[in-house]
Protein backbone atom coordinates (compact mmCIF):
# COMPACT_ATOMS: atom_id res chain seq x y z
CA UNK A 1 0.00 0.00 0.00
CA UNK A 2 1.00 3.88 -0.82
CA UNK A 3 3.00 5.87 2.08
CA UNK A 4 -0.38 8.45 1.26
CA UNK A 5 -3.01 5.84 1.22
CA UNK A 6 -1.74 4.53 4.57
CA UNK A 7 -1.39 8.12 5.91
CA UNK A 8 -4.96 8.65 5.00
CA UNK A 9 -5.93 5.69 6.94
CA UNK A 10 -3.71 6.24 9.97
CA UNK A 11 -5.06 9.32 11.32
CA UNK A 12 -8.71 8.73 11.09
CA UNK A 13 -8.13 5.78 12.72
CA UNK A 14 -6.20 6.90 15.40
CA UNK A 15 -8.67 9.64 16.22
CA UNK A 16 -11.47 7.99 15.70
CA UNK A 17 -10.74 5.25 17.85
CA UNK A 18 -10.64 2.37 15.28
CA UNK A 19 -8.25 0.45 16.42
CA UNK A 20 -9.22 -2.46 13.75
CA UNK A 21 -7.73 -0.65 11.37
CA UNK A 22 -4.99 0.75 13.15
CA UNK A 23 -3.85 -2.68 13.76
CA UNK A 24 -3.30 -3.43 10.29
CA UNK A 25 -1.55 -0.55 9.41
CA UNK A 26 0.83 -1.41 12.36
CA UNK A 27 3.74 -3.85 11.96
CA UNK A 28 3.60 -6.30 15.21
CA UNK A 29 7.20 -5.04 16.42
CA UNK A 30 6.29 -1.06 16.32
CA UNK A 31 8.13 1.61 18.25
CA UNK A 32 6.30 4.69 18.94
CA UNK A 33 8.61 7.15 20.55
CA UNK A 34 7.53 10.31 22.33
CA UNK A 35 9.83 13.44 23.32
CA UNK A 36 11.97 12.18 26.74
CA UNK A 37 10.24 15.14 28.60
CA UNK A 38 7.03 13.45 28.74
CA UNK A 39 8.53 9.65 28.01
CA UNK A 40 8.56 8.46 31.77
CA UNK A 41 4.38 9.08 31.45
CA UNK A 42 4.04 6.81 28.86
CA UNK A 43 6.74 3.86 29.11
CA UNK A 44 8.17 1.98 26.45
CA UNK A 45 5.59 2.13 23.58
CA UNK A 46 7.28 -1.24 21.61
CA UNK A 47 4.88 -3.44 19.98
CA UNK A 48 1.36 -3.27 17.89
CA UNK A 49 -0.58 -4.33 21.42
CA UNK A 50 0.88 -1.50 23.63
CA UNK A 51 0.93 1.02 21.14
CA UNK A 52 -2.45 0.71 20.50
CA UNK A 53 -2.84 0.60 24.39
CA UNK A 54 -1.26 4.09 24.30
CA UNK A 55 -3.58 5.37 21.54
CA UNK A 56 -6.28 4.10 23.53
CA UNK A 57 -5.83 5.28 26.54
CA UNK A 58 -4.56 9.11 25.88
CA UNK A 59 -7.73 9.58 23.56
CA UNK A 60 -9.76 8.52 26.77
CA UNK A 61 -7.85 9.85 29.63
CA UNK A 62 -6.55 13.74 27.86
CA UNK A 63 -9.03 13.95 25.23
CA UNK A 64 -12.17 14.36 24.66
CA UNK A 65 -13.34 11.36 22.12
CA UNK A 66 -14.53 12.60 19.31
CA UNK A 67 -13.03 16.54 19.45
CA UNK A 68 -9.76 16.46 17.56
CA UNK A 69 -8.95 18.08 14.54
CA UNK A 70 -5.76 17.40 12.09
CA UNK A 71 -4.95 20.42 9.77
CA UNK A 72 -1.70 19.23 7.96
CA UNK A 73 0.91 22.01 7.58
CA UNK A 74 2.77 19.79 5.49
CA UNK A 75 3.21 15.88 4.26
CA UNK A 76 6.20 14.51 2.40
CA UNK A 77 7.35 10.72 1.74
CA UNK A 78 9.93 9.21 -0.18
CA UNK A 79 11.54 5.92 0.21
CA UNK A 80 10.32 4.29 3.39
CA UNK A 81 9.84 7.09 5.35
CA UNK A 82 7.62 9.71 5.78
CA UNK A 83 6.80 13.52 7.48
CA UNK A 84 3.65 15.17 8.52
CA UNK A 85 3.52 18.72 10.11
CA UNK A 86 0.46 19.54 11.66
CA UNK A 87 -1.68 21.18 14.11
CA UNK A 88 -3.75 19.60 15.92
CA UNK A 89 -7.16 21.00 17.60
CA UNK A 90 -9.51 19.25 20.16
CA UNK A 91 -10.81 19.81 23.55
CA UNK A 92 -9.66 18.04 26.73
CA UNK A 93 -11.20 15.26 28.47
CA UNK A 94 -12.57 18.13 30.86
CA UNK A 95 -13.92 19.87 27.88
CA UNK A 96 -10.67 22.74 27.46
CA UNK A 97 -9.83 23.79 24.07
CA UNK A 98 -6.46 22.33 23.17
CA UNK A 99 -4.08 23.35 20.25
CA UNK A 100 -0.65 22.36 19.87
CA UNK A 101 1.67 22.22 16.62
CA UNK A 102 2.82 18.45 16.13
CA UNK A 103 5.63 16.52 14.39
CA UNK A 104 5.04 12.60 13.21
CA UNK A 105 7.47 11.43 11.24
CA UNK A 106 7.29 7.69 9.83
CA UNK A 107 9.28 5.18 9.02
CA UNK A 108 7.59 2.16 6.91
CA UNK A 109 8.51 -1.62 6.59
CA UNK A 110 6.93 -3.88 3.87
CA UNK A 111 3.88 -1.77 3.41
CA UNK A 112 2.97 -1.03 7.03
CA UNK A 113 4.03 1.73 9.41
CA UNK A 114 7.16 0.49 11.82
CA UNK A 115 8.34 3.39 13.77
CA UNK A 116 6.78 6.47 14.70
CA UNK A 117 8.55 9.88 16.24
CA UNK A 118 6.38 11.95 17.91
CA UNK A 119 7.26 15.67 18.47
CA UNK A 120 5.35 18.43 20.31
CA UNK A 121 5.50 21.54 22.27
CA UNK A 122 5.48 19.25 25.65
CA UNK A 123 5.29 22.52 28.26
CA UNK A 124 2.00 23.99 26.50
CA UNK A 125 0.56 20.29 26.62
CA UNK A 126 1.37 19.56 29.86
CA UNK A 127 -0.17 22.78 31.01
CA UNK A 128 -3.61 21.44 30.14
CA UNK A 129 -3.12 18.68 32.20
CA UNK A 130 -2.32 19.53 34.93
Amino acid sequence: MDKHAILDRFFPAMFGKDWETLSELLTEDIAWNVPPSIADQFGELRGRQAVIDFLSSASGDFFEPGSFVLEPHMRVAEEDNAVVIARIRGRTAKGRPYQNEYAFSFRFREGHIHEVRELLDTAHFQSHFR
